[in-house]
């Protein structure tokens, strides 16, 4: 009968000490994913104040040249494109038959080109006239 009883005290020790581990490991577990979460709102937060610096970056740096670089990209692509297409076009610059003396002056692809470049400068506002 002793031996029973010390049978089952040392299985409800062994019970006691199972459980404890158990609570003493989700206690672990639960500090792990609250240090995880804090970090990850760190992480966040960090994103956020960079993404918001770069943006303020970019804010003061297009305020204060007038987003010079964004509209020379677009000028020169639109430039590049356009005498592209007169480079590939196949027709007559000028027409074969003229009737009625218009007088013109100058070479149309040249006009042409020049009318392009007037145009793309407008478009961008950029004025071409250095100081």
């Amino acid at each position: 009968m002793i031996e029973i009883e010390y049978q089952q005290k040392q299985e409800q020790t062994k019970q006691v000490v199972a459980a404890e581990t158990l609570v003493k490991l989700a206690e672990q577990d639960k500090q792990k994913q609250r240090i995880a979460a804090e970090a990850a709102e760190l992480e966040a937060r960090k994103i956020r104040t960079l993404a918001d610096a770069t943006a303020y970056e970019k804010q003061r740096i297009m305020s204060a040249d007038g987003a010079l670089d964004k509209k020379l990209e677009a000028y020169k692509y639109v430039m590049s494109e356009g005498f592209k297409a007169i480079g590939s076009y196949q027709g007559a610059w000028v027409p074969s038959v003229i009737s009625g003396g218009g007088g013109g002056n100058g070479n149309a692809a040249f006009n042409m080109m020049e009318m392009l470049s007037i145009k793309a400068a407008k478009d961008l506002s950029l004025d071409m006239n250095t100081k």
